[in-house]
């Protein structure tokens, strides 16, 4: 569109420099001089001079060539009309397309107004973007600062967590050599396992079995029991006939002593030392197992008594048997030494 406008502006520049050069006629015949006003009135006044000077045929023939000369000059003012009209419309023309194109522009430069106003704002609203873009731009690198940070920390911590993992990964092979040379063990463990099961189901058989005998001999020895504690009661008459004994006993004893005493004074007999230092032995012997057997101890003993009950039984039950059925020879002693040895079973048999 500027193009058009120059080349419109240089064309409207060349008419008017040929309107300022002298028009050309059409004709080839020369153009004779523009009369001056002064060399009119000399004409005027020659032509009046020639007029009483000349003839009629000169004057014919000067108005014939004044008339040829006003019909050059009128052809040639037409042509110039002509000329000037065509121009005319030219400039109409080019002054209606120079109309329409500076409504065009016009139109144009508005547009392109409101566009730059259109644009100003967008700039203003891009330039407050971009200042909102900057601070989040700062906000953003301090967070991608912290998130480097945090990057290096997680490095960091990743190579340590690779190290360690590597650590169990040895570990884990360590471990699977391990799992391996132990489940070589519990094979054999299952098979020792197998075999001690199967000799553990022929031990159950065997326990029940023993169980069996067992619950046999719980009856027995509960009969036992029952004999054993009649036995018991008479036993504990017993030994409170044995205390009686040994009252006399040492009773005698002191008597002996005294005796022994006045025969030491009167004769020192060794067969009374001997028989005397024999005595002095049993009577120890009995005392010790009284002491043995006091009131304290065979509390303690009966408060006792259920834990040892069963094996106390047994041993008695045993014990007697063994008297009941293989009764031993018993030498020939003096009394004195059997009716101690007969006191001695009375207090253990009172004591199981």
């Amino acid at each position: 569109m500027e193009q058009s406008l120059n080349q419109d502006i240089e064309e409207l520049s060349s008419t008017f420099e040929r309107m300022m050069r002298p028009h050309k006629a059409k004709y080839a015949y020369p153009r004779p001089a523009t009369p001056t006003p002064q060399r009119i009135p000399d004409s005027l006044t020659a032509s009046g001079i020639v007029g009483h000077t000349m003839d009629m045929p000169s004057r014919m023939r000067a108005i014939k060539v004044f008339n040829v000369m006003l019909a050059r000059l009128w052809r040639r003012r037409c042509a110039e009309v002509c000329d000037l009209h065509e121009l005319v419309r030219k400039y109409q023309s080019k002054a209606s397309t120079m109309r329409d194109d500076l409504f065009l522009r016009n139109k144009m430069i508005c547009k392109e107004q409101r566009r730059c106003d259109r644009l100003e704002m967008e700039l203003r609203q891009v330039k407050y973007a971009a200042e909102l873009s900057s601070q989040g731009c700062v906000t953003i690198e301090n967070a991608l600062n912290v998130v480097r940070r945090k990057e290096a920390k997680l490095r960091r911590d990743l190579r340590a967590k690779t190290q360690e993992c590597s650590n169990f990964a040895e570990l884990l092979n360590v471990t699977k050599t391990e799992m391996f040379r132990e489940l070589t063990k519990f094979r054999q463990c299952a098979q020792e396992l197998a075999e001690q099961q199967r000799q553990n189901r022929i031990l159950e058989i065997r326990n029940a079995e023993l169980e069996d005998e067992l619950l046999t001999l719980k009856d027995r020895f509960q009969s036992q029991h029952d004999d054993i504690v009649v036995a018991v009661h008479l036993k504990q008459e017993k030994i409170d006939e044995a205390y009686e004994t040994l009252k006399g006993y040492e009773e005698e004893l002191a008597e002996l002593e005294l005796k022994h005493n006045e025969l030491l004074k009167e004769n020192n007999g060794d067969a009374i030392l001997q028989e005397i230092g024999k005595m002095e032995r049993k009577i120890g012997m009995v005392r010790y197992v009284i002491c043995f057997i006091n009131t304290r101890r065979w509390r303690l003993l009966r408060a006792s008594w259920p834990n040892f009950k069963c094996i106390a039984y047994e041993i008695v039950a045993r014990f007697l048997d063994y008297i009941l059925n293989s009764p031993l020879s018993m030498p020939t002693l003096p009394v004195t030494s059997v009716g101690i040895y007969l006191t001695v079973m009375l207090l253990i048999g009172a004591l199981y």
